[in-house]
């Protein structure tokens, strides 16, 4: 099997984890019961974010403003998200299902990726965001291997499972928006606990990756919940849009009384 180690634990002082744990916790809740109606708020503070994260590499690089950067970016990315919300939950679906169809296709070709050694799971140091920013490489770098040493098994399991589930949700924008902000929802209440945990125990932090059968039957269980909430309340809304466009509208009290008009 691919060798994909779990992410360090971050490095964050008490307080400022117990707040990161905090806001989490409230921001999944939210996220889990109302995301059909805060999908594009959470995209736009998504690309805020975003923009704050990148602004200093970026500055870095070209040797810019980093103040200035960083208002830039975030003004745009928000935008982005604001403005391209249908395509974003649409492309995250299809990560959704791409990211564990590709694992299963390098899988199957263990033999010649470890030979080849150009797809290599190897942060360059040993932080959490190393991790996150090895993960983002490592799965592109698969996806072009993959392209040129073995396209029947890319074209008959990762292209499928992007393609497909990619045009029902740009097709279906609700039921996309749904499952996303359900699984981000549970996953982020699961999260919150066993990163405030970590903080008192690390080796809880590495025992929640190590065992991942156990943090993964309450953030699924909380995804269900979450699909089965926000559809109900969606068909109820849907239901009552529809009674109160088929009501017949009473508007003897908006237009004036002719007869009374001539008379004067």
């Amino acid at each position: 099997m691919l060798d994909i180690p779990h992410p360090p634990l971050p490095q964050l002082s008490d307080p400022v984890a117990f707040a990161v744990a905090g806001g989490c916790l409230a921001v999944g809740v939210l996220i889990l019961l109302w995301g059909r109606h805060l999908g594009r708020a959470y995209l736009c503070l998504a690309g805020v974010a975003m923009g704050l994260m990148l602004a200093g590499p970026i500055a870095q690089r070209f040797e810019l403003n980093l103040t200035l950067v960083r208002v830039a970016g975030a003004v745009v990315l928000a935008l982005v998200g604001l403005i391209l919300a249908r395509l974003i939950w649409a492309a995250l679906v299809a990560v959704l299902f791409a990211v564990p169809a590709e694992y299963i296709a390098l899988a199957r070709c263990f033999a010649e990726v470890a030979e080849d050694k150009r797809v290599l799971f190897e942060p360059a140091d040993a932080t959490f965001t190393g991790w996150m920013i090895e993960l983002c490489k490592f799965f592109p770098e698969g996806f072009w291997w993959l392209w040129q040493n073995n396209l029947g098994i890319l074209m008959a399991v990762v292209c499928p499972a992007i393609l497909f589930p990619f045009v029902i949700a740009l097709i279906r924008d609700r039921l996309g928006r749904i499952l996303m902000t359900s699984l981000l929802g549970g996953t982020m209440i699961v999260l919150a606990p066993v990163l405030a945990a970590s903080q008192l125990r690390p080796s809880i932090w590495g025992g929640a990756w190590t065992h991942w059968y156990a943090p993964l039957g309450p953030a699924a269980a909380l995804m269900v919940v979450g699909l089965v909430l926000q559809y109900r309340r969606a068909i109820r809304d849907d239901k009552m849009n529809k009674d109160r466009e088929a009501e017949p509208r009473d508007t003897s009290e908006l237009e004036p009384d002719r007869w009374a008009t001539k008379k004067k």
